[in-house]
């Protein structure tokens, strides 16, 4: 089966290959995850100016006026009046900020919007109407209503133009604040806009302590008035910053004034633990796990490190803010029986679980982005992220990062002061600059043929923060992928491919990572009687070259987030008899920076090349800028440093002669190469002409183990729009027999046609191919491939064969949640061959499909990925209908709100429109079969706002089934409302075409109910 990257993953893919993997975003996880990508790791959303004025590498938007009114009672509550006018210079700017978002906590927070004009470029004043501001839920809370607080209020600047300005005033009353009777806020001016007229004003009674720290900005203390002390800051034409590579964050180039009413860190600390030590209680239950997970192990240490392991596995990453639960911790006990949490979580459950073994630890509160600068005033909004520092072990620990290990920190965490909020307080400072904690070494052997191909294999090892992209980014891939290989290849503009030949468990943290690959470029050089030969970029997924990228500017203004690293490749190059090489004079060069070496040898005919770079630095200031530009220009040009040769004659023309068989060779584009790489896999492409079928027909005759000579036969002779005949029919067999025999890897899923060629199960054919596949299991019994390769086959013929194949698997292969899920996912659908199923018999497929399915989730969770966030997914939305079915309204709930919850969170999640529709259906009509019919109602409408939620929304299927049964009771308005937003959906509006008919059923739907009519509510007969 060809296993497509995510676009997020291929995203972090090229980007952690430009920069040659220098950082690692703790988003490497999932966001981000990925499927479903990682969700940013907040403690808190951050307060400030709306987020028309959030930091982002737009240009065209000039903030003309923005005045920012700070009031604050005596009891830590304030009302926030913001007022703004801000003026569009292309249009790209009106694209991006025409929309004005705001989101807030209904909780402990209510909003209002005033004011709202467009002042045209010619003076005229255009009020915009009440309409165009709308308060709604976020993504989350029209996903999971009941779960979480989060609003946003949305003005629409609708007929803004370029050359226009857009004003409007928002006042924010904080009616509770998140720790009692204190007060904070944090104000920044975005470098990346021109401010021209800036003004930040703060009053409090004269009795309530504030402390303030301003940067960038002209002001401070006024004279004390009316009994309330009075602050104001301005700033007047400050000219945007030009975005740089791997700028910091903008909040160290940005104007910003910190307030608060926390008197130092230590404080701040406090307050935090005040409420997270309840929450951190040991409970018997808590004391029990503990126990168990540390059975047999003595030293605090391999105690620490095995607690830390069961919860960076055992815990979902999800955050849910309702009420204060932006800032306040859920407890240990809600978080184990929950299994999901966010970051402050998973430090609750960490300090729980250390605690219980006698290992004190203290929550830590920390910035994670790219800045590096640290307030001096304790404003808790300036935070967004918890970790864990255990001071015994002198060890931090993140364990919202997948697949990391105790003391392995994300890059945007390395080098930050921090503050502690345990029973310990104060501030302190996560390790920094150090390159063994970022390090990738290769080891990688070249054989080049007289014609100048290229056959190499690498065995390369992640160590550290490179772990933290490595392991996420290979944990869908297996032994024998090749998919993954040749889009390396083509993002580097290499014709190649290639396949991965070992790699270590990406979910076995404890160990060494290491991937050992084998590559191939065709025509890579041509050996001319004096030439010179460069060695091919991405043989070891990597490219040291590509550092040059980070330092193209002479100069920098802002500083540069590089990442302490050492990257190391050691060749060994076999030149064909014929060609002498030399081997080319030894570089190296040191700094206060870093320092690189290439080094080579020539040791019987064959060279043998090292070339390091070692940066020293995680974040480079623009005073150390020129170092670091000086070592890695001089380390790239070292690293493509040529081998020159002397070679025979007779080698250029034996190229000749090859090259004059072959067709000419268009320049690779690598965007064009991935695509058809990816393509060539498809079945499509297998495809072959019936000349090309008699050419590799004769070829087997002399080289019967050409395996992809057989693939594409099997394809030639399963072609559809061919007539089918005995001959065709035995060689399919034949063929498709040989692979089995001797190559059992090869599933029907890379044969997709051969899944659909004309094969019944009373034929000869089919008994012979089966006989075949359980032999091979006979053969291998612990080998799940084979297993999973048989299924696939015999699944469509005798269920009850394919189920015990994968039953016996699992006794196995206990971990492998892919047994158990194709298990439940045979279940899913109806027998092949069956036109209508029984009540009887669709009530055991349910609940066959809700056994296997609920083996698959325990296994799925044992690992965070994407790959198994993508398929719980999926398995989440099948079983929670199939536990509603059965009549089993509990199961039914818990599997809807757990599918709403992981998957319904953020509208730009793949999968966010199903989840959230599918989810909200199944508590619909569970609501409606426990006689709550005003639920039903809502969770219907719920149902389609939710994925009305998403920009390109797309459902797979618009479901029915609700709206039918509360038409049955009498919720006409209701069901004509759900129709009506129905009509809405991306896919309906922007594929009118191709979803021609369900457009026409949803009118007509809700004709015959205004006129009384039941509809068949069925989109295949309306």
């Amino acid at each position: 089966m060809i296993k497509l990257l995510h676009p997020i993953s291929i995203r972090i893919l090229i980007v952690a290959l430009a920069i040659t993997l220098c950082w690692a975003d703790s988003a490497f996880s999932q966001k981000k995850k990925s499927s479903k990508t990682k969700k940013p790791a907040k403690v808190i959303r951050l307060q400030g100016p709306p987020p028309a004025v959030a930091p982002v590498t737009t240009v065209g938007l000039t903030i003309e006026r923005y005045v920012n009114n700070i009031e604050v009672a005596a009891d830590g509550t304030s009302v926030q009046t913001w007022d703004l006018l801000q003026r569009f210079h292309s249009k790209q700017a009106i694209e991006r900020f025409s929309k004005v978002e705001k989101v807030f906590n209904r909780d402990l927070e209510e909003i209002e919007v005033f004011d709202i004009y467009i002042l045209k470029a010619d003076g005229r004043k255009i009020v915009i109407p009440a309409s165009a501001v709308q308060t709604k839920r976020t993504p989350q809370t029209e996903a999971a209503p009941s779960f979480s607080s989060l609003m946003m209020v949305e003005i629409n600047f609708d007929g803004v133009e370029v050359g226009d300005a857009a004003h409007y005033s928002m006042r924010l009353r904080t009616k509770r604040t998140h720790f009692e009777k204190y007060f904070d806020s944090v104000d920044y001016l975005a470098s990346v806009y021109d401010w021209k007229y800036a003004e930040i004003n703060l009053s409090a009674p004269i009795d309530y302590p504030i402390y303030t720290e301003a940067v960038d900005l002209d002001g401070g203390r006024l004279p004390d008035s009316n009994g309330r002390a009075r602050w104001q800051w301005k700033k007047t034409d400050h000219k945007a910053i030009e975005i740089e590579t791997l700028m910091l964050d903008f909040i160290d180039s940005s104007p910003r004034v910190m307030m608060t009413s926390f008197k130092n860190f230590e404080d701040l600390g406090a307050a935090y633990w005040s409420e997270a030590a309840k929450r951190s209680a040991v409970t018997p239950e808590i004391k029990a796990l503990a126990d168990e997970i540390t059975k047999d192990l003595t030293t605090p240490e391999k105690q620490a490190n095995a607690i830390y392991l069961w919860v960076n596995k055992n815990i979902r990453y999800l955050s849910i803010v309702a009420d204060r639960s932006g800032w306040i911790p859920n407890s240990a006990g809600d978080i184990l029986t929950n299994r999901y949490g966010d970051c402050k979580d998973y430090t609750t459950i960490l300090v729980a679980l250390l605690k219980a073994k006698g290992i004190e630890s203290y929550p830590v509160i920390i910035r994670a982005d790219f800045g590096d600068w640290f307030p001096k005033v304790a404003a808790p909004s300036f935070f967004n992220h918890a970790i864990l520092y255990i001071p015994s072990l002198n060890l931090f620990a993140d364990a919202t990062a997948p697949n990391s290990r105790l003391g392995l920190i994300t890059q945007l965490i390395v080098g930050k002061k921090a503050f502690l909020a345990g029973s310990k307080t104060g501030v302190v400072e996560t390790p920094v600059n150090r390159p063994e904690d970022n390090q990738i070494t290769s080891s990688i052997h070249i054989d080049l043929s007289p014609t100048g191909n290229v056959k190499a294999k690498s065995t390369n090892a992640y160590v550290g923060r490179a772990e933290l992209v490595f392991r996420p980014m290979l944990s869908n891939t297996n032994a024998g992928d090749k998919n993954f290989i040749t889009l390396i290849l083509a993002f580097y503009g290499m014709n190649g491919k290639g396949t991965i030949l070992k790699i270590s468990n990406p979910f076995q943290v404890g160990e060494p990572f290491e991937v050992e690959i084998e590559v191939e470029l065709d025509d890579y050089t041509a050996f001319t009687p004096t030439g010179s030969f460069r060695i091919p970029i991405g043989l070891n997924l990597n490219s040291l070259a590509s550092l040059a990228d980070l330092v193209k500017e002479e100069k920098r203004k802002t500083d540069l987030v590089l990442g302490a690293l050492r990257s190391k490749e050691s060749y060994r190059i076999k030149f064909p008899d014929g060609v002498a090489p030399q081997a080319p004079a030894n570089a190296s060069w040191s700094n206060a920076i870093g320092s690189f070496r290439s080094e080579f040898k020539l040791i019987d005919g064959e060279i043998e090349v090292v070339r390091e770079i070692i940066i020293n630095k995680d974040t480079i200031s623009t005073d150390e800028y020129p170092k670091t530009r000086e070592i890695i220009t001089k380390a790239v040009e070292a690293f493509e440093t040529e081998i020159k040769y002397t070679a025979r004659p007779d080698l250029i023309r034996l190229k000749a002669k090859q090259v004059a068989k072959q067709a000419p060779k268009k320049p690779v584009d690598p965007l064009e190469a991935i695509y058809n790489k990816l393509r060539s896999d498809s079945v499509g492409s297998q495809v072959i002409s019936a000349r090309e079928a008699k050419q590799l027909e004769a070829k087997l005759l002399t080289d019967p183990s050409d395996a992809d000579a057989r693939i594409k036969l099997v394809a030639f002779y399963s072609m559809m729009n061919v007539k089918d005949t005995a001959a065709r029919k035995a060689a399919r067999i034949k063929h498709r027999l040989w692979l089995i025999e001797n190559r059992p890897d090869v599933s029907d899923d890379k044969l997709l046609m051969f899944r659909f060629a004309n094969l019944k199960r009373e034929e000869a054919g089919y008994t012979t191919l089966k006989n075949a596949w359980l032999k091979q299991i006979d053969a291998d019994k612990a080998n799940s491939k084979i297993r999973i390769n048989a299924f696939t086959f015999i699944k469509d013929y005798e269920r009850d064969v394919a189920a015990d194949i994968l039953r016996i698997g699992q006794k196995l292969d206990a971990d492998n949640y892919e047994l158990p899920l194709l298990l439940a996912q045979m279940f899913e659908s109806e027998p092949p061959g069956v036109t209508k199923e029984t009540d009887t018999r669709r009530s055991e497929r349910f609940k066959k499909l809700l056994e296997n399915g609920r083996i698959a989730l325990v296994a799925l969770k044992k690992e965070r990925s994407d790959e198994r966030d993508r398929e719980r997914r999926d398995l989440l939305q099948n079983l929670a209908d199939a536990a509603y079915e059965i009549g089993s309204d509990d199961e039914a709930k818990s599997l809807a709100t757990e599918l709403i919850l992981d998957f319904g969170q953020n509208s730009d999640d793949i999968g966010y429109d199903d989840a959230a529709h599918i989810g909200n259906i199944v508590l619909g009509r569970v609501a409606l079969r426990q006689k709550d019919v005003a639920k039903a109602k809502e969770y219907l409408l719920i149902a389609i706002r939710a994925p009305l939620r998403k920009k390109d929304s797309w459902l797979g299927e618009i479901d029915m089934k609700l709206a039918k049964e509360l038409l049955s009771a009498g919720e006409k308005e209701t069901v004509i409302e759900y129709l009506r937003l129905c009509e809405g959906m991306s896919n309906l509006t922007t594929e009118k075409k191709l979803f021609e008919n369900q457009s026409k059923a949803l009118k007509l739907w809700q004709q015959q109910i205004k006129q009384g009519k039941t509809p068949t509510f069925d989109f295949y007969n309306y």
